[in-house]
């Protein structure tokens, strides 16, 4: 009798907590979850003890490549050791503008940059699905910052027990770090999307484009950003595996001892790291807002296109190579050309007329 009766008061606590936690979700504003953003983060920054970045540098970045977050001086030194001809180590996915560094910058910008206000004027404005939904994934995060921490942690000791990168270990830790790390840049990117929804479609409603609003082209600029290393991410990651060095034109070849081109070398990505490290400024000339009205069209185009994208990517990858005479495979992987181009365009678009 008595274990019944403390199931039932688990089960009474379980239910209590969990519908707590609907209602805070149901009643978000804007503001609460700005706060709640706070509090989930706010163990993440500085490790007093060892005086280290745990996920956030003191400007509230992810910092997951300096050498001020790593306490293994080896672990380092394999992220930020590069040959002048390309890739030394896997490792150098993690380094300053490399692959995973870009990544996270370009999903966690728009939020990053825009949570210190609460809106409240506009709060009212923004229906309450998408403030729930912007406070879930918040609420989310802060299970993938801890797991993120931990595998960090494990990848640095499991270096410094090791004499090579190859051993397989490493190889294992280091792939569980950056799966983790995967889990961070998916997270920032339903974050960033959700918040970004939020921002141009009640708060700073663009119902002209015959002017550009104060603040506007730093939005569709940090937008676009949001988008394009979501197409980045698909395009390598989802396709290819956790270790596909896109950002170098050649990579070393362990077994030949030669550096080798790199099959999955991506042009295109070096333009997401300038467009990410930009600064940008409002333009009132005539040619920026005309420049600015057809970059929103193209916007709004590759944000839908993307969608499709994705969808095209995960079945491609769920056939893992299997794609001769499948006649759907082949309309995606058409669709998935012609997006690669669209892709190229909107960002030559931006460097040319949105960012100089």
């Amino acid at each position: 009798m008595k274990k019944i009766k403390f199931f039932g008061i688990i089960l009474l606590l379980v239910c209590v907590m969990v519908l707590s936690g609907c209602t805070r979700s149901g009643n978000a504003k804007i503001e609460t979850c700005n706060i709640l953003y706070e509090k989930v983060t706010k163990n993440y920054y500085r490790d007093e003890r060892t005086e280290k970045i745990r996920v956030f540098d003191a400007d509230g970045n992810v910092d997951l490549y300096s050498i001020n977050s790593y306490d293994s001086i080896k672990t380092f030194n394999y992220i930020a050791s590069v040959d002048t001809e390309g890739s030394l180590f896997v490792f150098n996915l993690l380094r300053e503008n490399g692959e995973y560094a870009t990544l996270i910058k370009a999903v966690s910008d728009f939020y990053i940059l825009n949570n210190k206000s609460n809106h409240t004027l506009k709060d009212a404005e923004v229906p309450q699905e998408i403030k729930s939904k912007l406070y879930n994934r918040i609420d989310e995060l802060g299970g993938v910052l801890n797991k993120v921490k931990s595998s960090k942690k494990s990848l640095q000791t499991t270096v410094d027990n090791f004499s090579s990168d190859s051993e397989v270990p490493v190889e294992q830790a280091l792939k569980n770090f950056l799966n983790n790390y995967k889990l961070l840049i998916e997270k920032f990117f339903e974050i960033s999307s959700t918040y970004e929804e939020i921002y141009t479609k009640y708060i700073y409603v663009i119902d002209t484009k015959t002017e550009i609003a104060s603040g506007g082209m730093e939005r569709l600029v940090r937008g676009s950003e949001i988008y394009l290393a979501k197409y980045y991410y698909l395009k390598h990651f989802v396709l290819n595996g956790y270790d596909d060095r896109f950002s170098f034109q050649k990579v070393y070849d362990a077994k030949t001892e030669t550096f080798v081109d790199n099959p999955t070398y991506d042009e295109g990505f070096e333009k997401l790291v300038k467009i990410a490290n930009t600064f940008v400024s409002d333009y009132e000339d005539e040619d920026h807002i005309f420049y600015y009205g057809c970059c929103l069209s193209k916007y709004e185009t590759l944000k839908t296109n993307l969608v499709n994208y994705e969808k095209a990517v995960k079945y491609i990858a769920g056939l893992k190579g299997k794609t001769n005479g499948n006649k759907i495979a082949e309309q995606y992987l058409e669709f998935m050309a012609n997006f690669d181009q669209e892709v190229l365009d909107y960002e030559n678009y931006l460097d040319a007329k949105i960012i100089v």
